[in-house]
């Protein structure tokens, strides 16, 4: 069995994007600029191409679907080495599918998501054949947007288990999840229980605390369902985040800028990108706020880029960074 760094499981889409000058309201009909082709993407296989593109080995756990477009994807992900000895082809299932409306005026976008049927679902079983996979890693990165939580959960569960790093990208607010019986308010407990680095989408505070201000609302998460460090992402503000002193009580916090040099381009994955810098720099030994500086440097460049997982080089986030004041990654 290869073993691999950094693992990320969650769904494969295929993205089909078009930028626009406006988003359409009902009733329009509206031409797009600009058209890509079909490419791989999803909030865990982005942040973990990041991961790799800033240096270490990188594997995913998930099922593509048995058309053009799981070949798209598979293809895509083996030219950029990422490791797929445990994401398999479900026969007569299709792909997962995402519309992206990208607007070119500022780069802010939103998403159709089509997910893959039952059948294009990683399940336990799935899990029980990646345990000794996932053991051997250092870090697990997960994203519950289009994908049942049980099997996300027995993952982090064996990941804890054998120490190693459990991270998640919360980009959807529960209450979707609910919605769409992806999870349940107890399972969605657990699984925050035994995450280690929470990140979660401004949309989504208010359906695990009342507070508003961003750095007790992380907090107030951190405490109530006790993951070791959380972050909340603020678009072009930056980002705050929260952890507990040395294993202590005590709640430190930082609220770390983003970089607005120039205008960006395309902000899908963005967000990813941050993920995967701030997971390199916690698995390098970065301090916590310096790791999310490293991730708002890959999440800005990222946004400079057109496409989900057109990820910044090592070389170019590392130049930019000196361009900071950083001496090296």
């Amino acid at each position: 069995m290869k073993t691999v760094e950094v693992i990320s499981f969650g769904a494969l889409n295929c993205d089909n994007v078009a930028f626009i000058t406006k988003f359409p309201e009902a009733e329009q009909k509206i031409n797009s600029t600009q058209l890509l082709p079909p490419a791989a993407a999803g909030v865990a296989i982005d942040c973990l191409t990041m991961v790799h593109n800033l240096g270490m080995e990188c594997g995913h756990i998930g099922k593509l679907g048995d058309d053009m477009y799981g070949e798209i994807a598979r293809k895509q992900l083996e030219d950029d080495q990422i490791d797929l000895s445990f994401t398999s082809v479900s026969a007569g299932e299709r792909s997962a599918l995402a519309w992206v409306m990208v607007n070119s005026k500022d780069g802010e976008r939103c998403h159709i998501m089509h997910p893959t049927g039952e059948a294009g679902f990683v399940n336990m079983e799935d899990v029980e054949k990646a345990k000794d996979y996932i053991a051997a890693a250092k870090a697990i990165h997960i994203e519950m947007l289009q994908m049942p939580a049980k099997p996300l959960y027995e993952a982090m569960r064996i990941a804890r288990e054998n120490g190693v790093v459990t991270s998640m990208d919360l980009d959807i607010a529960p209450r979707f999840l609910y919605e769409y019986k992806y999870a349940d308010p107890e399972l969605m407990r657990n699984l925050i229980g035994v995450t280690d680095i929470l990140k979660i989408c401004k949309d989504a505070l208010k359906d695990l605390t009342d507070k508003t201000d961003l750095a007790e609302a992380a907090t107030d998460i951190m405490q109530e369902y006790g993951s070791k460090l959380v972050i909340i992402t603020d678009g072009e503000k930056g980002c705050v985040v929260v952890w507990r002193k040395d294993d202590s009580d005590e709640v430190q916090s930082a609220i770390v800028p983003a970089f607005t040099d120039t205008a960006v381009v395309d902000t899908t994955g963005a967000g990813d990108a941050f993920s995967g810098g701030f997971l390199y720099g916690y698995l390098n030994g970065y301090p916590y706020d310096k790791a999310a500086q490293l991730g708002n440097a890959c999440g800005y460049l990222k946004a400079l880029n057109i496409g989900a997982r057109n990820m910044p080089s090592r070389e170019k986030v590392e130049a930019f960074l000196q361009s900071k004041g950083w001496e090296s990654l």
